[in-house]
């Protein structure tokens, strides 16, 4: 009887190796096959995860829509590598983007952060190389940023709106420093520098 029950319980461990292997076989076939997607169709997944190597490759993906209530907290290294996306809208629960995350991003023009980002740190080339990349906005609550730049090779990258103040700014580790840098300010500032706000359509404008 023992045997049995051992027996029948190793049959369905192995059962449920080979299922989850199923899944994983699917869901990569999923993501390659976003490659032959023609380069003209403007592609929108909802997803709750973002893992190591997710969109890697898919130039015809043009756009990703985060699931609604999703808890994302890392967007994994290599996740959007050489993906075609033009722009990306960063939930507020996200606290790390990983190493290389969105490295060559040719067509990426557009990063905004959804408001009260929890994000912390970005790690090592994160954004390299995406060299359509104009302008950021940069959330507050970002601590620290690899010594191995992850703006390196964004040569139009020459605007950064950042949501906190001057003091905060002085206070992060590795930040860019040959990028114009705005400060944000909810109404207009009575004192001369460089601030900004959002404008009434949600976009960032620069205080003139």
């Amino acid at each position: 009887m023992i045997g049995e029950f051992i027996g029948k319980k190793n049959r369905l461990v192995l059962l449920s190796a080979v299922l989850s292997l199923l899944i994983v076989i699917g869901i990569f076939v999923g993501i390659r096959y976003l490659k032959n997607i023609p380069s003209s169709t403007t592609y929108t997944i909802t997803l709750a995860s973002c893992e190591n190597g997710s969109f890697q490759g898919c130039e015809s993906l043009q756009k990703i829509i985060f699931q609604e209530g999703s808890t994302l907290e890392t967007i994994d290294v290599y996740a959007f590598y050489m993906a075609g996306i033009t722009s990306i809208h960063i939930l507020a629960s996200v606290v790390s983007i990983g190493g290389d995350a969105f490295e060559s991003c040719a067509n990426l023009t557009t990063i905004t952060f959804e408001q009260n980002s929890r994000l912390e740190t970005i790690a090592e080339y994160a954004f390299c190389d995406c060299s359509n990349l104009t302008s950021i906005v940069f959330p507050s609550g970002v601590t620290a940023i690899s010594e191995y730049d992850p703006f390196m090779l964004c040569d139009n990258l020459s605007t950064l709106y950042y949501c906190g103040n001057v003091e905060q700014w002085n206070l992060i580790v590795g930040k860019p420093t040959d990028v114009n840098v705005y400060y944000y300010s909810q109404s207009e500032p009575t004192q001369s520098g460089n601030y900004w706000h959002y404008n009434i359509n949600g976009l960032p404008v620069v205080w003139e």
